[in-house]
């Protein structure tokens, strides 16, 4: 009998990670396209919408607030979230909304 040979084949390439840039306004607006920091989102939630898993969402100094940047839902997606410069260079305010908290994990977010 003749061996038997099994071979694997992968086309196209490896998954690579994408950032998304936010930045509050006027730098940023939702309607940019968020792939470099001089087109920016200007909401954290547009952010988290257009990441997939493996990426993530690059915070760039500032403040963020309102109902587009606090109670953050990753939906269980496997996403970095953080800033460029460091933890004291972003506040999210969540004074701005009643009853809020800047994150909701519920998903098996770690």
């Amino acid at each position: 009998t003749l061996p038997i040979l099994t071979i694997f084949g992968f086309s196209g390439s490896p998954a690579v990670a994408d950032d998304f840039f936010v930045a509050p306004p006027p730098l940023g607006s939702d309607a940019n396209t968020g792939l470099t920091e001089a087109a920016p989102f200007a909401t954290i939630a547009r952010g988290i919408l257009a990441a997939g898993d493996g990426d993530s969402v690059i915070l760039l100094d500032g403040t963020y607030g309102g109902v587009a940047n606090t109670n953050l839902d990753t939906a269980g997606k496997a996403i970095t979230i953080r800033s460029q410069n460091g933890a004291p260079s972003v506040v999210i305010d969540c004074a701005t909304t009643v009853d809020t908290r800047a994150f909701n994990f519920h998903s098996g977010e770690t």
